[in-house]
């Protein structure tokens, strides 16, 4: 049996670099997911609510519903939740991507990864931060 903190892990490794490559080569991204299935598999999820331009909390909500449905058959023990927002602080405005990793056997954790554009061309990417998550797929 896997441990669920390398899960977690592993879905964070999956998220951030994919991240960071649709901000260099796009400069925006639309949320997206990670999962891992019940039988040890991971995966990409994205989210397609059939409309031309969904806004990006909709996406949320969308890929909240259909990682739910799948927890509640056990089709999966793992998820990852990947946004690009901007963090409104008295200091100032900051451009993050948070990713809200849950396991149905650990406590949910979001990681933070703070950037900003550079002048000319690309981005810089600061430290990782943690905070404690709240579980939205695998609650009750």
């Amino acid at each position: 049996m896997a441990d669920p903190r390398d899960e977690m892990d592993e879905l964070l490794n999956a998220c951030l670099p994919f991240a960071r490559q649709m901000l260099e080569q796009h400069g925006e991204f639309h949320p997206f997911g990670a999962t891992i299935t019940s039988e040890g598999q991971l995966g990409l999820e994205g989210a397609d609510p059939g409309e031309e331009f969904p806004a990006g909390q909709d996406l949320v909500q969308f890929l909240v519903s259909a990682l739910k449905t799948r927890a509640a058959q056990n089709a999966i023990k793992a998820t990852a939740i990947c946004a690009n927002v901007t963090m409104k602080r008295p200091a100032g405005d900051r451009d993050a991507v948070p990713v809200a990793i849950e396991h149905r056997d650990a406590q949910p954790i979001v990681v933070f990864m703070p950037y900003r554009k550079k002048r000319l061309r690309g981005y810089d990417f600061d430290e990782l931060s943690a905070a404690e998550g709240v579980s939205t797929i695998f609650g009750a």
